[in-house]
């Protein structure tokens, strides 16, 4: 447990709401991990099935929060960033980001970290004007509310939405090797031009972990939906 812990720790920042997150998750489900490792006989494969499943999600979850930035447009913004860090002005770089973020509704909080960070550095500068700035920015209305609002690579989207789970809870595309993994996209998303380096290196630039082996390997689509298999 400690392990994992010390790796979100190292992932996220000590004010990150994702880690707040992942570490109430991890310790909550402690208890259930005892109790499969107590009737099995094996605590150790308990916790390591455990810690290989939190490693995916923890994937996952990294590569959600990645993809919806990207979708916003964050990645548009680097450059005013590294402009203003480059001059050696962090207050106007943590600016630049800030009134970027509150364009999309879901960052519109005062608590934001970034959001506390920049009024922490306001107050010390005596600028007055950010504050203003801030209100003008808070009451204009958000850019972006929803997922119709973004456009995001489908690509990138199935994988990471299905990665741990399927839409109907079944099992996540982590599980599939990366040749199947390949069809089945071509498949779901009814395409055919999708190369299996095309779906490998975009499973790769999205840190998404590999799931617990067995890999299922063989895809096959009927009237009822895309299945996958072992193929001995």
């Amino acid at each position: 447990m400690s392990v994992m812990l010390a790796a979100i720790a190292e992932r996220h920042a000590p004010d990150s709401p994702m880690r707040a997150k992942l570490e109430a998750w991890a310790k909550e489900n402690i208890p259930s991990v005892m109790k499969e490792g107590n009737e099995t006989g094996d605590l150790l494969g308990a916790f390591n099935r455990y810690v290989g499943y939190l490693q995916v999600l923890v994937s996952q979850k990294e590569a959600d929060r990645d993809l919806k930035e990207e979708a916003c447009g964050i990645e548009a913004n680097k450059k005013g960033v590294a402009d203003a860090l480059a001059a050696g002005n962090v207050r106007v770089a943590l600016e630049t980001r800030v009134f970027f973020l509150i364009k999309t509704q879901r960052y519109r909080n005062m608590q934001h970290p970034d959001i506390r960070k920049l009024v922490e550095l306001a107050l010390l500068a005596g600028d007055t004007g950010v504050f203003v700035r801030l209100g003008r920015a808070f009451a204009e209305q958000p850019r972006i509310v929803g997922p119709e609002d973004m456009q995001v690579d489908k690509l990138k989207f199935v994988l990471v939405q299905w990665w741990l789970r399927g839409p109907q809870g079944q099992l996540g595309l982590c599980r599939l090797t990366d040749e199947a993994l390949t069809e089945w996209c071509n498949l779901a998303l009814g395409r055919v031009d999708l190369t299996l380096d095309k779906v490998r290196k975009t499973r790769q630039r999205l840190r998404l972990v590999k799931g617990a082996k067995p890999w299922f390997n063989k895809v096959e689509k009927t009237s009822e939906g895309i299945f996958v298999s072992v193929d001995e």
